[in-house]
């Protein structure tokens, strides 16, 4: 879109769909949360890809400050099938939703808790983490800024 903008990308990258789909699977490894952040309503002023180092997140999530961003559409559910307990999931989550539980040797996720964001997902060698829609667990059902 903003190619044919006469100045308006020319300081910009544009990315082919599957460049950017690339990227963010990459990002996903990293663990970084993903935000799109808009202005007037149809312009988007951002696509933010990060950690605990972000100034909105911290204000929001970790100083339990102004809501600065909605919760996904989705949470985050382990099947405690196919969960071997290994915790790789734990170590991705930025939101404090993961725990291990020693006398079951599982991971389980708070839904109160989880953003959505998935970035636990690429982390499971096992794929035991699904997400499923918000309003699918009465716990995160009607969750979305607090």
């Amino acid at each position: 879109m903003l190619k044919n903008l006469p100045g308006a990308s020319s300081s910009l990258e544009v990315l082919t769909k599957e460049e950017a789909k690339r990227i963010i699977h990459a990002y996903d490894e990293e663990g970084l949360i993903h935000t799109i952040w808009t202005g007037v309503s149809p312009y988007l002023f951002g696509l933010c890809n990060c950690d605990r180092d972000c100034l909105a997140y911290r204000g929001f999530v970790m100083d339990k400050g102004v809501p600065s961003f909605f919760r996904a559409e989705y949470v985050c559910r382990v099947d405690t099938d196919a969960c071997t307990g290994c915790k790789d999931c734990v170590k991705q989550c930025q939101f404090g939703a993961q725990f291990y539980s020693s006398a079951l040797g599982k991971v389980y996720i708070d839904a109160t808790r989880c953003f959505g964001c998935g970035v636990c997902r690429p982390a499971c060698p096992t794929d035991a983490i699904n997400l499923i829609p918000r309003q699918q667990d009465p716990q995160a059902a009607n969750l979305w800024l607090s």
